[in-house]
């Protein structure tokens, strides 16, 4: 384990309780959860409620890369959030579907995020026909051109690659 990554186990708060000092992104400063509190926030919620309230949304940019990915950003664990401009910025490309960590697809991919977040995991939000009207899905990024404004029938959950 490199010396930093071991620093960072041992010193950064937000290791020992999974709880992020702060969303807001270190090289431009957007927040990357507005609907989320920040770690002091939250550890008080903890403490007076034994919960946090929080809410994603389509402004949200949460989300887990590959450790290596991180590193070659000049990241190192918890310390500190990066929008997903500033990221590929920091790599030098736009990122694909498979810079991201399993545990971005089992957690943060299932909640509401920016389309530019949802893009790069390879998704589209598009909007489909059904019988009670228009609705927007998820499907993946190939099938939007032909998903976008088509009929839906939801009783047979038909064109159902949405999370």
């Amino acid at each position: 384990m490199k010396r930093a990554t071991i620093d960072s186990w041992n010193n950064d708060k937000a290791v020992k309780d999974n709880i992020v000092e702060s969303w807001l992104c270190i090289d431009c400063g957007v927040n990357t959860a507005p609907g989320v509190p920040d770690g002091p926030q939250t550890r008080l919620d903890f403490a007076l409620n034994g919960q946090s309230e929080f809410r994603h949304d389509r402004n949200t940019e949460v989300y887990s890369v590959k450790n290596a990915l991180w590193e070659q950003a000049g990241m190192r664990p918890w310390n500190g959030c990066l929008c997903i401009g500033c990221l590929e910025r920091r790599i030098g490309r736009q990122l694909r579907p498979k810079d991201f960590a399993r545990h971005d697809e089992k957690v943060w991919a299932r909640m509401p995020c920016t389309e530019r977040l949802l893009n790069r995991r390879g998704f589209a939000t598009v909007t489909v026909q059904t019988a009670d009207g228009p609705h927007e899905v998820i499907c993946n990024l190939e099938d939007a051109p032909r998903l976008n404004g088509a009929f839906v029938d939801r009783s047979a959950d038909a064109g159902r690659s949405a999370h």
